[in-house]
């Protein structure tokens, strides 16, 4: 499962110009004319702002606070929504965000770097002062919506992505700023334009993804000009955060996990009181389910965006923990997000409470045993490695390690995630550019798994060569990502490595000094099966509901489709067998095996003999230079 974003004012700092709009196409003169309209040579003597409003958001209200330095592009915003207290900024290089147990972390991927980019380009109103920050500036057609007509200023900062800039022609304002970028692309729109000295301000931003429940409000309430600010105010900050112990004062806990669907499950406690079952997610966030959330008696708030691998959206509230224990460790007054998955845990079919996620990984060097079925918390500064694995670098886009790699020999970058079930999976945009469906020819498409947002619908290759830093698997069998929203439509990272590539491996985490550490195991040489069922199958209530059917696999052979629910195999029950042994037996089993299947479907009752079919048999071996 990949990581949900949140991003809740950022672009409070992106908007504060305004133009009139000439009779003409030339960019430069509009940009010139913007700058006399907002202040002229007022603006050539600003070099820093701190502005201060509030904020409202996904039913949360509160306040935010920000300051800019026009000069170099860094900016540092703070926001306040009671439950939830974050921050983000940038030092005029490194991007980085503070949560809201007050750590920071330093963001390095393509896609959070580009973000900061523009954001720096706009802050530092660079397209009047180029010398700034450099940018490809172009006027755009003139466009009209809802009776309103525009002229649309595109600009691409260096290093950063396609921005649209609006100017309305009725109220010579900015009315409008489009991140194109951004998935999905996000619009921030400009108001309430008022005199502060000799600049005119907009006072009111709304931004917006085009699902308005979400809408971000900010109303400034004042702006100073030219603050005194301290040499180090846009440093990053340098915070130790020790909000945790570990029992009879050791320096490290080991707790034993379940494997299910290639997924880590561990026990914890929630409050001292309740114990419950968490998935181990590098990708994740720490959350409760809703029912668990109802059945510990925690009181959440708010109801802000939460995106994940599939296309869809939900509603994520946020509630504030007591304590969290794991194994010796109890977190204390730890942040938590509450997630309704109940589609989730119908896929997994195992029932679950939640996750642990980034929050923990942060604290402690995590190492996880995937043959002995052990996950390890030490103390940062009481780790000390003396195995012979690899140690590979790695930066974080958002929340998720991002390391350097290669398939097929093409240099790309791939998230590391231990709540994907699968072996890799990678994103439209990369597999385009590269031509590799080309290269590494999919044999069917299928859902091929699932997560927060719904299934992942996927071609299918096998015999690939995976390079992870210097580390090299082959035949490795990859998924091309055919989502259009969601992680799995990332424009800037090639790929997810999940659990199926991991388990070879006797992996370490330590995230303080952004390295990963993969030890081979037993299981390296035993690459993952591919499913050979040729159907997706999700708990639904007594039976196994059949949710996709791939062309020319055993289930279609043998009559299966869509919306039939599966009663019996082999003259068990659903619930006698479980979900994720299910799934083993139609990965493990040999080809031509074959299962008795009690099916109900709308025609009534049948059994059906399904035989095991190996559909990436033959496949051709990959493992080439380009």
């Amino acid at each position: 499962m990949r990581r949900t974003k949140a991003t809740v004012c950022s672009w409070l700092l992106l908007a504060l110009f305004s133009a009139p709009v000439l009779a003409t196409d030339s960019a430069q003169e509009l940009l010139a004319a913007a700058k006399g309209a907002s202040g002229g040579s007022a603006w050539d003597g600003v070099t820093s702002l701190h502005l201060e409003g509030s904020i409202a958001t996904s039913g949360l209200e509160g306040t935010i606070e920000s300051w800019e330095d026009l000069v170099r592009g860094r900016v540092v915003t703070r926001v306040d929504l009671g439950i939830l207290t974050v921050a983000n900024g940038f030092d005029g290089s490194t991007p980085w965000n503070q949560d809201p147990s007050g750590d920071v972390t330093e963001q390095g991927s393509e896609s959070d770097l580009r973000s900061a980019h523009s954001e720096a380009f706009l802050s530092a109103r660079a397209f009047w002062f180029p010398d700034r920050w450099a940018a490809e500036i172009t006027s755009g057609d003139p466009r009209e919506i809802d009776g309103h007509s525009y002229h649309v200023i595109d600009c691409v900062p260096e290093g950063g992505g396609q921005l649209e800039i609006w100017l309305d022609a009725e109220t010579q304002l900015a009315a409008r700023i489009v991140e194109e970028d951004a998935n999905p692309v996000e619009t921030t729109y400009l108001s309430d334009y008022r005199a502060v000295g000799d600049l005119m301000l907009p006072h009111r931003i709304r931004t917006s993804n085009g699902d308005s429940q979400y809408d971000v409000m900010i109303e400034v309430t004042s702006v100073e000009i030219n603050p005194q600010l301290s040499e180090g105010h846009f440093t990053i900050p340098s915070v130790t955060v020790d909000d945790f112990v570990i029992a009879d004062g050791a320096t490290s806990t080991t707790v034993p996990f379940e494997l299910l669907n290639n997924h880590i499950y561990v026990e914890a406690t929630v409050n001292g009181n309740y114990r419950g079952r968490f998935l181990v997610d590098t990708g994740g966030v720490n959350l409760l389910t809703q029912s668990a959330a109802a059945r510990f008696g925690v009181e959440s708030e708010g109801s802000i965006q939460g995106r994940g691998v599939g296309e869809e959206t939900v509603d994520v509230a946020i509630a504030n923990l007591e304590s969290f224990t794991i194994g010796g460790v109890t977190l204390d007054e730890p942040t938590f997000f509450v997630f309704p998955l109940g589609p989730v845990q119908a896929a997994e079919g195992v029932d679950f409470d939640g996750l642990i996620g980034f929050e923990v990984f942060k604290r402690f060097v995590v190492e996880i045993d995937y043959v002995g079925r052990l996950l390890t918390l030490t103390r940062p500064d009481a780790f000390e490695y003396a195995g012979k694995g690899v140690a590979i670098p790695f930066k974080f886009d958002d929340r998720t390690p991002v390391v350097d790699g290669a398939i097929a020999s093409i240099p790309a970058t791939f998230s590391i995630d231990t709540g994907s079930r699968t072996t890799l999976d990678l994103y439209g945009p990369f597999v385009d550019a590269e031509n590799l469906e080309v290269i590494l020819e999919p044999h069917l498409e299928g859902i091929t798994g699932w997560g927060v947002g719904g299934g992942v619908r996927s071609k299918v290759a096998s015999g690939a060569t995976l390079h992870i830093g210097n580390v090299e698997l082959s035949d490795v069998i990859v998924g091309f990502s055919q989502q259009q929203q969601g992680a799995f439509a990332d424009r800037y990272t090639a790929g997810n490595i999940g659990a199926g590539v991991l388990k070879r491996f006797t992996v370490t985490f330590d995230y303080g000094k952004k390295i990963m550490i993969l030890e081979p195991n037993a299981l390296f040489d035993k690459p993952d099966p591919f499913d050979k069922s040729g159907m997706w199958i999700n708990i639904d209530g007594d039976a196994f509901k059949v949710v996709d059917v791939i062309a020319g696999g055993a289930a279609d052979d043998a009559g299966i489709r869509v919306g039939d629910r599966i009663v019996a195999c082999n003259g068990k029950t659903p619930t006698e067998l479980g979900l994720p042994a299910m799934r083993e037996n139609f990965r493990r089993q040999p080809p031509d095996t074959v299962f008795e299947l009690a099916v109900d479907s709308q025609s009534g009752m049948r059994v059906v003999q399904l035989k095991l079919k190996d559909q990436l048999k033959g496949a051709t071996d990959h493992n080439i230079t380009k």
